[in-house]
């Protein structure tokens, strides 16, 4: 599906490994989006291919962008050691979540200001969110990430503020998705 609006909150976008609903009003681009679709440009993508290998190496799964383009939202699902090792976070009692939290929100650089936290928002499966403020030096970039890993990776729900914090309008949309997050 590519760059079709998305109806309200009734459409269920699924994948093998997980469903949830889209979220409204926003647009979906995924590794199949054509090259040529007019969407690209109308997200303000000059190069498609860029972005679809950045799409690839990001494990992005669809990236939700509103219509204004000011709002974009990345589910991404990725395997690593650390996600095989922790395999479910639901699963783990509050000492080992925080440690997962612990592990997610340390900076060895010193630029970056972390802050997670821990919730349910859907119920049973346990999320963690993490907000980034990053100083470049010349300019100060922001990143929220809400997620959880389940079946040994894990799946993410990021978007970027860029020069200023993501609006909590934005970050209500995000968990409203992962309120709604099932896995089979």
């Amino acid at each position: 599906l590519a760059l079709a609006p998305i109806s309200a909150l009734a459409e269920t976008w699924s994948t093998e490994d997980f469903s949830f609903q889209a979220p409204e009003n926003m647009r979906e681009f995924t590794l199949d989006t054509p090259l040529d679709d007019p969407g690209w440009a109308l997200a303000g993508v000059a190069d498609p291919e860029s972005k679809l290998e950045e799409y690839q190496d990001m494990g992005t799964v669809v990236n939700f962008l509103s219509e204004d383009g000011d709002t974009s939202i990345l589910v991404m699902k990725k395997e690593s050691d650390y996600s095989s090792s922790v395999y479910n976070l639901s699963a783990l009692d509050e000492e080992g979540r925080q440690d997962v939290l612990d592990y997610l929100t340390q900076d060895e650089t010193g630029t970056v200001e972390v802050e997670g936290s821990l919730s349910q928002p859907g119920g049973d499966l346990w999320f963690y969110r993490v907000s980034y403020q990053v100083d470049t030096g010349e300019t100060i970039a922001y990143e929220l990430v809400y997620g959880t890993i389940i079946n040994g990776y894990s799946l993410n729900l990021d978007t970027y503020g860029n020069l200023d914090p993501v609006s909590q309008e934005t970050e209500d949309l995000m968990v409203s998705i992962a309120e709604t997050i099932t896995f089979p």
